[in-house]
Formats: C-alpha cells, structure tokens, sequence
C-alpha cells in the first residue's frame, strides 16, 4: 500500500514535468576536459503502463514517439557537434523497444557519432521478438 502511494505520487510529480513539445535548442554546455562519459537515453513510452513502476513512463501513442525519437537524434547530433563523446550508451525507459525501428536508427546514429564500446537496452521480454533481437544486434547492442 505505501509502495503504492510514493510510486503514486512519483508519476503525477514526473507527469507535470513531461511535457512532449519543441522548445528549441537546449543549452548543453560545453563538454571541457575529455573524460570517459556515460550516456543514459530514456524513451519513456510504455504500452501499458504497470501499477508498480515509479519510472517516468507515458502511455505509447504513436506520433509522439516518433516525434521523441527524432528530437533525441536531434540532440545526439548536437552533442556530437559540442566534442562530447560518450564510450557506454545506456538505454532504458519505459519500454525503449517499443518502436523498434525508431531505436534501431538511434542508436545507429550514435554510434556513429561517438567511440561506444557498451551498449545496453531494456524491454520488457514480451518484446523479445526475432525480428526485434535482429534489430538490437544490427545496431549493435551487447
């Protein structure tokens, strides 16, 4: 019952901070000394959303998804642009696999813009189809 009330009061908290709009191009400062850095993308589209779970999650529609996932190829160029670089990708959600087609073309383009030796991808594992395994490993994910 209190797990139920703190993930409760953790979604409506992260749900007035989502908002899915084009507010132009973020501020990201420049990236100063190269260091080994870490990038976490999170695609927060879930087909059902589970009682349970506290992380930031919107039911998946299919318009705004995509639309996500092209603001984030947007913002990946941009980092490129800016000299980060990044050796590990880290993506969770959500259900990042939700759209593979779309993850499958992001995460292709990171690693074509950074030197990634990790990359590591949660789904639910009634999304470990074929032809999405197939997908995952054409992008590279290991």
């Amino acid at each position: 019952m209190i797990y139920s009330l703190i993930a409760g009061k953790a979604r409506r908290e992260f749900s007035q901070a989502m908002r899915f709009e084009d507010s132009g191009t973020p501020h990201v400062p420049p990236p100063g000394a190269p260091r080994p850095r870490l990038l976490y993308i999170h695609i927060p589209f879930c087909e059902r959303l589970c009682p349970y779970c506290s992380f930031n999650r919107v039911a998946f529609t299919e318009d705004p998804c995509r639309a996500y996932f092209r603001a984030l190829r947007k913002e990946i160029t941009l980092y490129r642009e800016l000299g980060y670089d990044f050796g590990a990708i880290y993506v969770g959600g959500g259900t990042p696999t939700v759209l593979i087609d779309e993850l499958e073309e992001t995460i292709t383009l990171a690693r074509a813009c950074f030197h990634v030796r990790e990359l590591s991808v949660e789904t639910n594992p009634n999304h470990l189809t074929e032809e999405r395994l197939a997908a995952l490993q054409r992008a590279g994910v290991n």
